[in-house]
């Protein structure tokens, strides 16, 4: 189980559930890329270009990094963070799917 001092804890503005992931997580990078993203592009395409990024970063020097629990918790952070533009996304249009 991991210590609490090394969690981060990211709270929904849109009344979602939050999630926790690990600190090591890159979440900045993480936002940085789906900020960029268009809220109407398919979850399993945003996921399958995290996956890349991830495997391209763990060939590198900090490979030891990136254990099989991290990768998922990167991957659920993606995902999470993709529902929250979502969500954003419907709240300034009135309410509008995407």
């Amino acid at each position: 189980m991991m210590k609490a001092d090394t969690e981060r804890t990211h709270e929904s503005l849109w009344g979602r559930e939050p999630i926790t992931v690990d600190a090591l997580v890159p979440t900045r990078a993480i936002d940085y890329h789906l900020a960029r993203t268009h809220v109407g592009t398919p979850l399993t395409e945003v996921l399958d270009e995290v996956r890349a990024e991830i495997e391209q970063v763990s060939m590198g020097p900090q490979a030891t990094l990136w254990t099989e629990v991290r990768i998922a918790q990167t991957l659920a952070y993606a995902e999470w963070r993709h529902e929250e533009n979502r969500a954003e996304y419907a709240a300034v249009m009135g309410g509008a799917g995407v």
